[in-house]
């Protein structure tokens, strides 16, 4: 990815990084573009790119390097991973997209009409049929954003092409998040911390693994860190240990579809029959969950599951049969 320097005459800079001053540096997008463009022209259906990213609003210079898992400076000369946030509004340009989703609820001009509700694929999905009015909101920065593209014939509504979008995502979404056929995801409530009277408050604990809606912290979020026994071990299985929940929960995790956010590592599953016993515990790794989880709850003793981290041991969630 070109790095240039301001003051700068290149085209995409004019076009995409007007903020660009003397001396800061930004990534040309250019190649990007081309690359997302490409890719959904060889697509018949629905081309979808998820990824931490910028609007021309907020654009920031984000070229860095990981090594081994950690933030490193990015140097060039094979001994790091470069990347850096895509600029997601000249990406949908270029590929002639219907739009994009920004993780703080802002969204990109779809063509749509009424209200919409949810986010991500929630948000695509409550799109179908809407038509005339269009459903955008203006600003919005950094964070994870989705970029949507279904190009459509010259002449075409732009409403016709998002609702077809949203259709076509019921297939592509099974390969994001994992819908969990007749079997139900069981939270920790945040009202669990109130019974433990050592629970301590945390006004800022980003990346904590939050047991209330089954995913990460984010940075100013308010939690709690207590003691809890999942209700599965009974006995001389029953078990305390420390969990994070928000201290007021925006909105609780979906029933009926495993997390990913938490299930990007190694777990251990442990099976329980209805005497509290542990029946069973498999070691997975990330992407045979479901298959796992299927097949200890296949077994007529087994109660319930529970989710726990590989290197701590911690409850993380527990899944029953629905």
């Amino acid at each position: 990815m070109p790095v240039v320097t301001g003051p700068a005459d290149d085209p995409w800079i004019a076009r995409w990084w007007p903020s660009l001053r003397d001396g800061e540096q930004a990534e040309v997008g250019a190649p990007r573009d081309a690359a997302w463009a490409a890719a959904v022209s060889r697509v018949r259906g629905a081309a979808l790119a998820i990824d931490y990213g910028h609007l021309v609003s907020s654009r920031r210079f984000t070229l860095t390097g990981y090594r081994s898992g950690r933030q490193v400076a990015p140097v060039f000369d094979g001994s790091c991973d470069i990347t850096a946030h895509v600029a997601f509004d000249a990406c949908a340009e270029a590929a002639g997209g219907t739009g994009c989703w920004c993780r703080n609820g802002t969204r990109w001009p779809l063509g749509l009409s009424g209200e919409v509700t949810g986010s991500g694929w929630e948000w695509l999905e409550s799109a179908r049929g809407r038509a005339d009015r269009r459903a955008a909101e203006p600003g919005g920065a950094g964070g994870v954003r989705v970029a949507a593209a279904r190009p459509w014939r010259r002449g075409g509504r732009p409403a016709a092409a998002a609702a077809a979008l949203a259709s076509d995502t019921r297939q592509l979404r099974r390969g994001l998040t994992t819908i969990v056929e007749g079997m139900r995801i069981h939270t920790v409530p945040t009202s669990a911390a109130l019974s433990d009277p050592g629970r301590e408050y945390r006004a800022s604990e980003p990346g904590v693994p939050l047991r209330c809606c089954l995913r990460k912290s984010s940075p100013d979020e308010p939690v709690w860190l207590f003691r809890y026994s999942p209700a599965a071990g009974k006995g001389p299985y029953e078990e305390v240990g420390p969990v994070f929940t928000h201290v007021d929960c925006p909105g609780g995790a979906a029933p009926d579809r495993l997390p990913v956010e938490l299930l990007n590592n190694s777990r251990v599953l442990r099976s329980f029959n209805a005497a509290g016993q542990i029946e069973d515990g498999v070691l997975v790794e990330p992407g045979g969950f479901d298959s796992a989880v299927e097949g200890l709850l296949n077994d007529p003793v087994v109660e319930a599951v529970q989710v726990r981290s590989l290197s701590h041991g911690c409850f993380l969630f527990a899944i029953t049969r629905s």
